[in-house]
C-alpha cells in the first residue's frame, strides 16, 4: 500500500515539473540606464513546448508543364485589403493577387521608362501607396492600382540595400553612401518622402569590399514595427535595439546564446554555392542571427543558424517587452505576419519558388 501510494505521489510530482516546464518563468532581468530599457535574456526560452503553429492556406506560384509562374521573388507585401504583391526582380515586375490567390494585375516591366525597372530589389507598402526600390533607377511610387506616380533618385538611392515605409511615407534604410576600401561601412537612416534625410540611427561594418569573402559574415537588418518603432541588430553579439520613431534608442534586448560553429557540410555547401573562388574565409563560428521580422502585435521573429532540419530554419521569439518567448522551426524565407498570417517565400527541390500564406496558431502555455 505503501508503495503504491508513493508511486502515485511521483506520478503527480513529475506531472507538475512538467506542466511547470511548459508554463514557464522568465528568468532574465531587466535594467534601466541612461533612459535605456535593457532585457537581459537566459539561454533558454519561457515555454519548452511549441506555442506557435502554422497551417496552410495559400500557395502561389503554380508549376505549369512549361514553367513556373515566378522567376526570382525577391520581396513581398500585403495591403489592407490583404492583397499580396510579389516582387519578381528577374521578371521586372510586381504581381498583385487577392486574398484568395486570383492574379489582379502586375505593376511595372522591365526597361527605363516612367514606372519601368531595371533591378528592382525591395517594395513597401503605405497608405495608397507602393513604394518599389531600383538599384540602378532609384524608388519609384504607385497607387497600389499600378497608377505611376513618380521616382525620385540620389546616391544615397542608389546604395540602399533594405528599405521600409513608415505610416507617414517615410522611408528607413540601410545603405553604404560611402565606399571606404580602408573603412568600409553600412549607415542606417530614416529619410522623408523625398529622400532628405531626418537622422541617422545606426551604423556597423561593411562585409565584402577588398579582401577574402566570408559566406558567413555579419550583416546588419532592420524592420519596422506597427508603431513605426525602427528595430535594429549587427549580429556581432546577440543584441537587437529598438529605436523611437524620432530615433531615440529606448530599448536593448540581448540573449545569452552558444556559438554555433561552422561544420565540414557548411563549408561544402558554401564552396559549391561559390564556384571559381578561391579566397573564401570561413569563419570558425557563425554569427548569432541573421535576420528578423515583425508582427502585428509587436512580437519580434529572429531567425538563427540553427536548424532543426535542411528544410528550416530556428527563429527566436521575442514579446514586445523584449522578453525571449518560445523557438520555432519555419521553412523557407518567412517575410512578414499580417492579422494573423504569416507570408514565407520558399522552394521546392527543383529550385520552383512559391509564396505560402499560413494562419497563425497560438496555443495556450
Amino acid at each position: 500500500m505503501i508503495l503504491k501510494i508513493s508511486f502515485a505521489i511521483l506520478i503527480i510530482v513529475g506531472i507538475t515539473l512538467s506542466c511547470a516546464q511548459n508554463i514557464g518563468e522568465w528568468k532574465g532581468d531587466i535594467e534601466v540606464r541612461d533612459g535605456i530599457t535593457i532585457v537581459k535574456n537566459p539561454k533558454e526560452p519561457i515555454y519548452s513546448r511549441d506555442v506557435l503553429s502554422l497551417k496552410e492556406e495559400l500557395s502561389l506560384g503554380e508549376v505549369t508543364k512549361y514553367q513556373s509562374l515566378f522567376y526570382a521573388v525577391k520581396e513581398l507585401d500585403v495591403d489592407d485589403e490583404e492583397n499580396i504583391y510579389v516582387l519578381d526582380w528577374m521578371a521586372g515586375h510586381i504581381v498583385v493577387f487577392s486574398q484568395k490567390g486570383d492574379v489582379l494585375r502586375t505593376i511595372g516591366r522591365k526597361g527605363q521608362g516612367p514606372g519601368e525597372f531595371e533591378r528592382p530589389m525591395d517594395i513597401s507598402i503605405f497608405g495608397n501607396h507602393l513604394m518599389v526600390h531600383d538599384l540602378e533607377r532609384g524608388i519609384s511610387s504607385f497607387t497600389l492600382k499600378g497608377e505611376f506616380i513618380k521616382s525620385i533618385t540620389s546616391i544615397d538611392i542608389l546604395s540602399i540595400w533594405d528599405f521600409y515605409c513608415d505610416s507617414l511615407g517615410n522611408i528607413v534604410v540601410q545603405n553604404s553612401p560611402v565606399f571606404d576600401p580602408q573603412n568600409p561601412k553600412q549607415v542606417y537612416r530614416k529619410y522623408d518622402h523625398n529622400m532628405k534625410m531626418i537622422f541617422q540611427f545606426a551604423e556597423s561594418p561593411r562585409s565584402g569590399g577588398l579582401g577574402p569573402n566570408n559566406p558567413f559574415g555579419a550583416i546588419g537588418s532592420i524592420a519596422l514595427d506597427r508603431e513605426d518603432n525602427i528595430i535594429f541588430g549587427y549580429p556581432k553579439d546577440y543584441i537587437i535595439e529598438v529605436f523611437n520613431a524620432n530615433g531615440k534608442l529606448i530599448r536593448k534586448i540581448e540573449r545569452e546564446y552558444s556559438p554555433l560553429k561552422l561544420t565540414n557540410l557548411d563549408r561544402r555547401e558554401m564552396k559549391e554555392a561559390n564556384p571559381g573562388r578561391a579566397d573564401i574565409d570561413y569563419p570558425k563560428y557563425k554569427p548569432p542571427f541573421r535576420r528578423f521580422f515583425i508582427d502585428d502585435e509587436g512580437r519580434i521573429y529572429v531567425g538563427t543558424w540553427e536548424k532543426p532540419d535542411r528544410s528550416k530554419s530556428y527563429y527566436d521569439i521575442f514579446n514586445p517587452e523584449g522578453k525571449y518567448l518560445a523557438k520555432i522551426g519555419l521553412k523557407g524565407k518567412p517575410i512578414m505576419c499580417r492579422n494573423g498570417k504569416m507570408y514565407s517565400i520558399e522552394s521546392n527541390d527543383e529550385g520552383d519558388q512559391f509564396v505560402k500564406r499560413y494562419k497563425m496558431i497560438w496555443r495556450r502555455p
